[in-house]
């Protein structure tokens, strides 16, 4: 079966070194059985981090971090987070675990499962299988199809940045690569990937590639939009990286950091800092790709993404025995 993950996550306090955080945890909110709103379903699965499966839910109950949810046919199941911040409407047949939640949540899923995410409440998600979908949250709703392997993303308020990784072809050469869209709920504001086609984009030459998104980025500064410039320039600095030119990729990266850092986002700070760093690793600058690294591993401790500490921290260590990062 298809195995598709959402990545929302806050670090815990073991990874951030500090004190106990408060307990997370998830509520049943909806229990509807045939149709009708029910109090409790029976046949619905149960499985704590660390204990014995149990059937059976009911209203009210809460779930702690860690545990998977099981529904079967005929029964749907909605779970609210901690501060109600997102919902999780699980569908007949669908599975769910909720890994953590706080500034943003983890949770790996199967089957189709719809997300409610709160204006403002989360910093990020991401939805992986095979290619990953990272963005950045101000207010979306999007769904998980396992049978259909789409993601539907629909932009309820302000923008959401969306990135996917996979494969950019330039001048006839197929080069792996994150690119990104802005959903904007006055403008472009729902989108459906499918995740069976990791191409995205295809360019005649790198000319052509650095030439499309340098205009979308002059374009969002002249009106103003930096979602919309920091989307355009992590891509120009994408097409430029694939296409061997590091120099250039390095020079757009400087510039997406000091607009992410002016406009206090930090999620995008984080990727753009670790991406800088691989540009420096590949030209063998790792002084300079050590110091991006950290930056990257410091911004994401300080959102609580598991993922990015773990790709800053590998980052690190590769760099320390002067190896450029993957």
């Amino acid at each position: 079966m298809l195995s598709l993950a959402v990545l929302l996550a806050e670090l815990s306090a073991s990874l951030l070194g500090a004190s106990a955080a408060p307990a997370r945890f998830h509520t049943v909110s909806q229990i509807i059985v045939g149709g009708t709103q029910r109090t409790s379903a029976a046949g619905v699965t149960v499985t704590p981090r660390n204990g014995r499966f149990r059937t059976g839910i009911r209203k009210g109950e809460r779930l702690d971090d860690g545990t998977r949810v099981d529904v079967p046919a005929g029964v749907v199941v909605v779970v609210t987070s901690t501060g109600a911040k997102s919902t999780a409407r699980l569908e007949p047949g669908s599975s769910i675990t909720f890994v953590t939640t706080g500034k943003g949540e983890l949770v790996r899923a199967r089957g189709r499962v719809l997300f409610d995410v709160v204006h403002g409440a989360l910093d990020f998600f991401r939805v992986r299988e095979g290619d990953q979908i990272t963005a950045g949250v101000n207010g979306t709703l999007f769904s998980i199809d396992a049978e259909a392997k789409t993601v539907a993303f629909v932009c309820k308020r302000d923008s959401v940045t969306i990135g996917r990784s996979g494969f950019v072809r330039i001048a006839g050469e197929r080069k792996a690569v994150t690119l990104y869209d802005l959903l904007a709920a006055d403008a472009k504001w729902h989108v459906t990937y499918d995740l069976d086609r990791p191409d995205l984009a295809t360019f005649t030459t790198l000319g052509d590639a650095v030439a499309t998104y340098r205009a979308q980025a002059a374009s969002a500064a002249q009106r103003a939009n930096v979602p919309a410039q920091l989307a355009a320039l992590a891509n120009l600095a994408a097409v430029q990286q694939a296409g061997g030119d590091g120099a250039g990729a390095s020079a757009t990266l400087a510039d997406a950091l000091e607009l992410a850092r002016s406009a206090d986002a930090r999620d995008a700070e984080a990727r753009f800092a670790l991406q800088l760093a691989g540009v420096r690793g590949d030209g063998n600058d790792y002084a300079a790709a050590l110091e991006a690294a950290r930056r990257a591993l410091v911004l994401s401790r300080a959102i609580g993404d598991p993922e990015g500490i773990a790709r800053a921290s590998s980052a690190i260590n590769r760099l320390r025995l002067g190896t450029p990062p993957p």
